[in-house]
C-alpha cells in the first residue's frame, strides 16, 4: 500500500546515513539528568509505541520492520544512548492510555498535537500534516467540499482520530463510522470500493501517490488542494509522558538535526 516498497528503499537510505550524524547532533543527558534515559541505559532498550501512518511511519516488507521519518528520529536517540529500539505495535484509541501506563518511553507514531492529548503528554513536533477524502471514482458523487457539506453520504474513520467530532461539525450531511483499521492494512479503500462507505480518510500529504496507485478512487478535493490546505492541519510530533524535560529536550535535539533529510524525504515520497 502506498508503494511502501519504495518509501522503504528511500527511508532505508535515509536511515543508513543519518543514525550516526543525528546521535552526534544531540547531546544526551547525563547520569542522573533523567530518570527515562537512565532506565533506557540500564535496559538497553527504548520501547517505541508505533502505528503504521504513511507517510511517517511505514511497514518494511524487506526487513520486516518500519521504516520512514520517526524510524530515523528513534533509531538515531537509541543509537545516542548505546541502545536499540523496540517496537511495541499499538492502535489508535488506547495509544495515549498506554503511553501514560509506562508501556513504552516514547508514543513513535505521527500523533496529532491535540489540546487534549497535550493536557497528559509532552509533544516534539517535527511536522504538520491534515485530512483529506477518496471516493469510488465511478460513483460519481462528490469532488469538492462544497459537495460533501450539501449530500448526504457515508464515511468510515479509524477509531480514536482526533478529528472525528470536528469533521461532524463540518460535514453534518455526512454518516461516521469509526472502527480499527482491517489487521494487516492502513486504510478503509476496500470499504469504499465494495460501497460499504461512501469516503474514507487520507493523508493530504499522500494524495498524490494514492489518486497514482489507485485509479479508481477520486481524491477529493483536488489534490492541489489537499496538498495546499487539507482539512484540520495541525502539528503532529512524536508524545512522551510529563515530568522528564530533559529526555524531551534530548529528543527535540535529534528531530531538529534530522529536519532538512526528514522533509525532503516526505515531499520525495509524497509526489
Amino acid at each position: 500500500m502506498y508503494g511502501q516498497r519504495r518509501l522503504s528503499l528511500t527511508f532505508g537510505l535515509v536511515i543508513a546515513n543519518l543514525c550516526a550524524s543525528l546521535a552526534a547532533a544531540a547531546e544526551p543527558p547525563e547520569k542522573g539528568q533523567s530518570a527515562v534515559v537512565d532506565q533506557i541505559r540500564a535496559e538497553g532498550v527504548i520501547k517505541v509505541g508505533v502505528i503504521v501512518s504513511p507517510p511517517f511511519v511505514m511497514q518494511d516488507p524487506i526487513a520486516d520492520g518500519y521504516t520512514g521519518p520517526i524510524p530515523v528520529f528513534m533509531e538515531a536517540a537509541a543509537k545516542g544512548l548505546g541502545a536499540k529500539v523496540e517496537w511495541v505495535p499499538v492502535n489508535w484509541d488506547t495509544m495515549m492510555a498506554g503511553l501514560q501506563a509506562n508501556q513504552y518511553e516514547v508514543l513513535g507514531t505521527a500523533v496529532y498535537a491535540t489540546e487534549t492529548r497535550k493536557k497528559v503528554a509532552k509533544f516534539v513536533n517535527f511536522s504538520r500534516s491534515g485530512v483529506c477524502y477518496v471516493s469510488l471514482k465511478s460513483a460519481g458523487q462528490v469532488a469538492t467540499r462544497e459537495e460533501m457539506r450539501s449530500t448526504k453520504l457515508s464515511i468510515v474513520i479509524p477509531a480514536g482520530a482526533s478529528f472525528t467530532q470536528d469533521f461532524s461539525k463540518a460535514y453534518p450531511q455526512i454518516e461516521v463510522a469509526t472502527k480499527p483499521f482491517p489487521p494487516g492494512a492502513n486504510d478503509f479503500f476496500d470499504d469504499v470500493r465494495t460501497g460499504r462507505y461512501d469516503l474514507t480518510i487520507i493523508e493530504g500529504v499522500l494524495a498524490p501517490q494514492v489518486a497514482a496507485l489507485n485509479p479508481d478512487l477520486q481524491v477529493v478535493p483536488s489534490i492541489e488542494q489537499c496538498l495546499a490546505s487539507p482539512d484540520f492541519p495541525i502539528e503532529i510530533g512524536i508524545a512522551v509522558n510529563r515530568g522528564d524535560p530533559a529526555f524531551e529536550t534530548y529528543l527535540s535535539g535529534v528531530i531538529e538535526a534530522a529536519a532538512p533529510e526528514i522533509e525532503a524525504a516526505v515531499k520525495n515520497n509524497s509526489k
